[in-house]
């Protein structure tokens, strides 16, 4: 990380995005979103934070990441129509979705058909997104919200979407959460895995809602 650190220090943007690519390209797609990508934004994350890093600095980097990633997500996207839909979204206010976008990747590796919103969509957005996407699964990632809060977001998206559409909350932001009916807690990506796995052995074709 110390020369992508002295690269993304002097926002030579061309010298970060090479340097990522490259690791990359030799770990492979899974492991580095899900070791390297994460282990990136923290440290980015952490040096910002404590005043070692510009906001102008962390911006580039993870946009970098961010566009990496997304080139990947969509290379690999499922469109076998096998796997679940599943809408990948922040709610207004939560600006991280670098993890998110990690669990997108990991989703669709698996089959799953990913739909991925980004950040801070509007709950009615998500609502509309939904259905008329005829999504079986809403996965909402939290990273800086106030548990209270956070546990109130998840009641409202719960009460507005058809019972049939699973709901999936992750991020660190879910810490303290208490428990909310009809809402899965997904704590890491093995466990997110496992979920996409077992929702590729239901009936989707019978319980998709109808467009209309």
């Amino acid at each position: 990380f110390m020369v992508a650190r002295e690269a993304i220090e002097a926002l030579d943007a061309s010298k970060v995005r090479s340097l990522f690519a490259e690791r990359l390209e030799r770990m492979g797609t899974m492991t580095f979103a899900r070791n390297d990508a994460m282990a990136l934004a923290h440290e980015i994350g952490a040096r910002w934070e404590a005043g070692l890093l510009p906001i102008s600095s962390e911006h580039m980097a993870t946009g970098i990441l961010r566009s990496l990633l997304l080139d990947r997500l969509d290379s690999i996207r499922s469109s076998d129509g096998v796997g679940p839909r599943i809408i990948f979204a922040t709610p207004s206010g939560e600006r991280h979705d670098l993890g998110l976008l990690v669990a997108s990747l990991v989703a669709a590796s698996r089959g799953a058909d990913v739909v991925f919103l980004g950040a801070e969509v509007p709950v009615e957005d998500l609502t509309l997104s939904v259905e008329g996407s005829r999504a079986n699964v809403l996965a909402l990632g939290f990273v800086t919200g106030d548990s209270n809060d956070v546990a109130d977001c998840l009641k409202d998206v719960r009460r507005r979407l058809d019972k049939r559409v699973a709901i999936w909350g992750g991020g660190r932001g879910m810490t303290g959460v208490e428990s909310v009916s009809g809402v899965d807690r997904i704590e890491h990506f093995d466990r997110l895995e496992a979920f996409v796995l077992e929702a590729r052995g239901n009936d989707y074709a019978s319980t998709q809602q109808p467009l209309v």
